[in-house]
């Protein structure tokens, strides 16, 4: 220090600055480091370096970052965040941890010192992006692509570093409450920790102060067409989906990461604020909608390996299940959906043309585990968009002038069936009049209705569903309670019958999925004036009973909407989680949602075998406890619908437990029990209605568009 100060004396004042502020970093080094090697955790040195040194600017194009300006746009200094994001060890393109030693920690601190004017890195408001000529059409396809790809490394190394890919979820608040994306949750993958630590994981992502950062999307999510604060890079969000509400973990794609579709680019009117926890929504009762409108040929996306992809419009709604679903069993190899993302402009010519013979085979994997596949699916039927309400208004207008003459000649319910009939058949023969295929197969359901004719009714609907992208539910629900209001009074004896009840043990099974207890409660009533005298039998009484079940579903589901109102002002009101819970478990069946619920409640007898049951057990002696506390707490309770899910809960861990309990006292009680539970009436709706579907001969596993396309296929080779 002695010759440092003689030295000192010799220049002049600024010099003498820097060389103090460089030996001060030196004897912080030395106090800090020590003399040997760091004996503290690297995670945690980076943790202390984030919160302790400014962020080196993130390396962004110029149009999305200026690390010269450190005010927003209104000219005030950016809000500080009001609580600390989740910290982050990223990691590098390999998976491995990112690691610092001693010397770089001494680098950095040196590097702090001799630059203490770099200021913190400020992102521009996505409308001073904007380029002042709206982008071409190869410009727009170019950038949606290259951003889709970049979003699909940042999701991988996301899953790499957290060995598993996010959900539509990514923060929750203290209360449980969804509060962001998982959008902000990749933001350190993408390159933009400083913007990450900005946001509050407490806080709603339209509060206060998240709400400002909207303006900040990163170029990444950006629209080529809008340049807003919303994005069409979402995930697909389903159960079966990999953004759905479980998280896959790496190796949990049964599928295989080159055969399932991990993110997509909806249409305009499925955009949605970035950091909004909301993704893609669909299935085969929902139909694939919003997809393949942006890009004119198809639907820019990302299989989970990370190649992009476009998938064409005329792929199936079963091709498309498939390719979303990561779950095992459908067999369908990526090559059935894949095409090469062009940039050149798209013509009729180009989309007529995409082969995906061309691609010859398999697509590069990840490395992530494969499961073996299964030989491809045949093809599905195409489903074509429904037409304008305007078009089908226009249709119905000549239908009404091709059939006046047909109608007023049309004297017995017989004549007016036949006439339904024939309609059905037409709209099948004219694929290149969509809106009138649509007005036919309306026109013909009303005539059906009107006849008696319940079959020509089916008919109708589900050769709708066959053509048209329409829900499947949705037509079945409305056709069986159209159908019951024309025919369920005095003419139930004559129209209907036991068909008319079979279809409806499905489409009220539908409806208790769907919460939708008011249409289901007037089929199951409709279903028993079909059923009528000549019904006085186990079905009938199944009925009776399920009617009145659902009408008590129907006023738990009306209590349930308020208690989820009053969750999202209080997530934490104890009588509102557990209602929701019950409610899921009890009458929706959805344990894997309700549990947690009820593992919060303040009744300890449902929080505890809430909290056992979500532990779950892997010996058979464990899973006999859980099946006794469940059938226990349901001999305790009043009410027969909880009483009857109580039980239910029981006999499957009753049932898991027998196949691996040795011939024993505890199996010969697991069986009475399983007997005691089969001679027991059903209290509930979903167990009702399975137990008509048993009685009726009834598959419940099958979907409503499942189905009418196997219905269809059979008709096919009839022919």
């Amino acid at each position: 220090m002695i010759l440092f100060a003689a030295r000192c004396s010799r220049t002049d004042s600024g010099t003498v600055w820097r060389q103090c502020r460089r030996a001060l970093c030196l004897l912080l080094c030395i106090s800090v480091v020590g003399c040997g090697s760091s004996k503290m955790d690297p995670l945690e040195r980076a943790k202390l370096r984030r919160r302790n040194t400014a962020p080196e600017p993130t390396e962004k194009p110029a149009s999305a970052v200026d690390p010269q300006v450190a005010q927003d746009k209104a000219g005030k200094p950016v809000a500080e965040p009001k609580k600390e994001m989740p910290d982050v060890a990223l990691a590098s393109k390999d998976g491995a941890m990112n690691e610092s030693g001693d010397n770089a920690e001494t680098e950095r601190l040196d590097e702090a010192i001799e630059e203490p004017d770099v200021p913190e890195v400020v992102y521009l408001p996505v409308s001073e992006r904007k380029p002042e000529q709206p982008l071409t059409d190869e410009q727009r396809r170019e950038r949606a692509a290259d951003n889709m790809r970049k979003v699909g490394e940042a999701v991988i190394q996301y899953a790499k570093r957290t060995s598993a890919f996010p959900v539509t979820v990514g923060f929750r608040s203290d209360g449980g409450i969804p509060t962001l994306s998982w959008r902000v949750a990749i933001l350190p993958e993408l390159g933009y920790e400083d913007l990450y630590r900005r946001f509050d994981p407490n806080e709603p992502w339209d509060g206060p102060n998240n709400s400002k950062l909207l303006d900040l999307i990163p170029d990444e999510f950006v629209s080529p067409e809008r340049f807003d604060a919303k994005t069409n890079i979402l995930g697909p969000a389903s159960p079966s989906f990999l953004f759905g509400s479980k998280k896959i973990q790496l190796d949990g794609i049964e599928d295989g990461d080159a055969n399932t579709i991990m993110l997509l680019e909806v249409d305009e009117t499925h955009a949605q604020p970035w950091t909004k926890p909301k993704d893609y929504e669909a299935g085969y009762e929902e139909g694939f909608k919003g997809m393949g409108k942006l890009r004119g040929d198809g639907t820019i996306a990302i299989w989970a390996n990370g190649m992009p992809t476009l998938i064409p419009n005329n792929a199936s709604p079963v091709q498309l299940l498939n390719a979303f679903s990561y779950e095992s069993g459908d067999g369908q190899k990526a090559v059935v959906l894949h095409r090469p993302i062009t940039v050149e402009k798209v013509t009729e010519e180009s989309v007529a043309t995409m082969n995906p013979d061309s691609l010859g085979g398999e697509l590069p994997s990840s490395g992530l585990p494969q499961q073996e596949l299964a030989p491809e699916p045949e093809p599905e039927v195409v489903r074509t968009p429904v037409p304008t309400a305007i078009d089908v208004a226009e249709a119905s207008k000549k239908l009404r002038v091709v059939f006046a003459k047909r109608m007023e000649e049309a004297r017995t319910e017989a004549d007016k069936g036949m006439i339904a009939s024939e309609m059905v058949k037409q709209a099948s023969e004219m694929p290149e009049d969509p809106a009138g295929a649509f007005a036919l197969l309306n026109a013909a359901g009303a005539l059906a209705n009107q006849a008696g004719e319940f079959q020509t009714a089916v008919d109708a609907v589900e050769t709708k569903i066959r053509i048209f992208e329409v829900d499947a539910y949705e037509e079945n629900a409305a056709m069986m309670v159209a159908f019951g209001n024309e025919n369920g009074g005095r003419r139930a004896q004559k129209a209907g019958g036991d068909e008319y009840v079979t279809r409806a043990i499905r489409v009220i099974f539908a409806g208790i999925r769907a919460d939708d207890f008011v249409r289901a409660s007037s089929i199951a009533r409709y279903a028993l004036m079909f059923k009528g005298e000549r019904g006085q039998d186990e079905t009938v009484t199944m009925l009776t009973r399920l009617r009145t079940q659902l009408s008590v579903a129907r006023g738990h589901y009306s209590r349930t909407g308020n208690a989820l109102a009053q969750l999202r002002i209080e997530p934490n009101d104890p009588a509102a989680v557990e209602e929701v819970g019950r409610f899921l478990c009890f009458i929706k069946g959805d344990w894997d949602a309700g549990l947690p619920l009820l593992a919060r409640s303040e009744n300890m007898v449902l929080n505890e075998i809430a909290k056992a049951d979500i532990a779950g057990a892997d010996a058979p002696a464990g899973m006999l406890v859980l099946a006794d506390a469940w059938w226990d707490l349901s001999s305790r309770t009043t009410q027969g619908v909880f009483r009857q899910a109580c039980r239910d809960r029981a006999v499957a861990w009753y049932t898991a437990a027998h196949g691996l309990l040795p011939d024993s006292l505890d199996k010969l009680h697991c069986k009475a029990r399983l007997d005691e539970a089969g001679e027991a009436d059903a209290s509930s709706p979903l167990a009702l209605v399975k137990n008509l579907a048993e009685e009726s001969n009834v598959d419940l596993n099958a979907s409503l568009a499942g189905i009418t396309v196997k219905r269809n296929r059979r008709n096919d080779d009839d022919d």
